[in-house]
């Protein structure tokens, strides 16, 4: 139960990060509300639970040899960033009044959160970074398998909170007007720093 609890603490704070999977959730929400988000989010969850249970079965020392693999993720990660940044200061400033009417300039579909997910190098930083700092209690194949269930359960909650956060500040015509170019210029900053 320790080991459960230390993990979940240890990764919320890095689950609610404001990282590319949360400003992207900031941006479907605010284009197209919280519930039109959540087939995105749903594809936001797979790849850190398949990268969790690959990692889990002994795939951290492979992954951790391959530097060269890990910056062209990086950077193309990086380039998937930046364009979607641009889609999102692309936007209709103006707030669409009902579901019917949301910008299309921002995907919301499983896939676009599954290929989100793929291009975001901080998924696979922190997912290695976990099972380094439990690296003595997941040697066991199931304390490893219940750490990849923690990993995917707090970025659950995460991209949920992050997307009802803007879906909430998207009734505010005031706000509204200008949280898509928020969004796309804080994944920029986003980007910036995966570089720092």
């Amino acid at each position: 139960m320790s080991f459960v609890l230390s993990a979940v603490l240890v990764n919320l704070p890095l689950a609610f990060s404001p990282g590319p999977a949360n400003l992207l959730c900031v941006g479907v929400a605010a284009s197209k509300g919280f519930r039109r988000t959540l087939p995105f989010i749903g594809g936001l969850q797979v790849l850190p639970l398949v990268y969790s249970v690959l990692v889990a079965m002994g795939a951290s020392a492979v992954l951790s040899r391959l530097e060269q693999l890990s910056d062209m993720i990086k950077l193309l990660g990086s380039l998937y960033m930046m364009w979607l940044a641009f889609r999102m200061w692309r936007a209709p400033r103006t707030p669409a009044q009902n579901e019917a009417e949301a910008s299309p300039a921002v995907a919301s579909g499983f896939w676009q959160g599954v290929a989100a997910q793929a291009a975001n190098p901080k998924n696979i930083l922190i997912v290695v970074t976990l099972y380094s700092v439990f690296a003595e209690q997941s040697q066991s194949l199931g304390a490893g398998l219940a750490l990849a269930v923690i990993i995917t359960l707090c970025n659950l909650a995460s991209h949920l909170c992050w997307s009802l956060g803007a879906s909430t500040l998207r009734a505010s015509p005031r706000l509204a007007r200008y949280q898509n170019r928020l969004s796309g210029g804080l994944l920029v900053v986003a980007v910036a720093l995966l570089w720092l």
